[in-house]
C-alpha cells in the first residue's frame, strides 16, 4: 500500500537525484516550475489540503448500491465500413 509518507519520501529522493545528492542544492532549487518543487523537502506544503496522495487501507476503490464492486462495460460494437463504430444488431 502506498502512502502519503512513501510518496514524499520518493519525492526527497528524486529531487536528491536531481541535484547530485546535495541537499542544499535542493533547497536552493530554481526550477520553481517543476511539480515536484513545493514537495522537494520531503514534506506536505500544505498538510490540511486533501489531494489524493494515497486511499486509506479501508478504501474499497468504489461504491453504489449494494456494495457491489463490479465494473460495467460498454456495449460490444463492431467496425462499419468506413472505420465509425456500428452498434451490433
Amino acid at each position: 500500500m502506498t502512502t502519503k509518507t512513501g510518496i514524499l519520501q520518493a519525492i526527497r529522493q528524486k529531487c536528491l537525484d536531481c541535484s547530485c545528492f546535495q541537499p542544499t542544492e535542493v533547497r536552493e532549487c530554481p526550477v520553481s516550475t517543476c511539480g515536484l518543487w513545493p514537495y522537494r523537502f520531503g514534506r506536505d506544503p500544505e498538510p490540511s489540503r486533501t489531494r489524493g496522495f494515497a486511499k486509506s487501507p479501508v478504501y474499497t476503490g468504489g461504491g453504489g448500491a449494494g456494495g457491489h464492486q463490479g465494473s460495467r462495460s460498454p456495449p460490444a460494437t463492431r467496425g462499419g465500413p468506413d472505420g465509425s463504430s456500428v452498434p451490433p444488431a
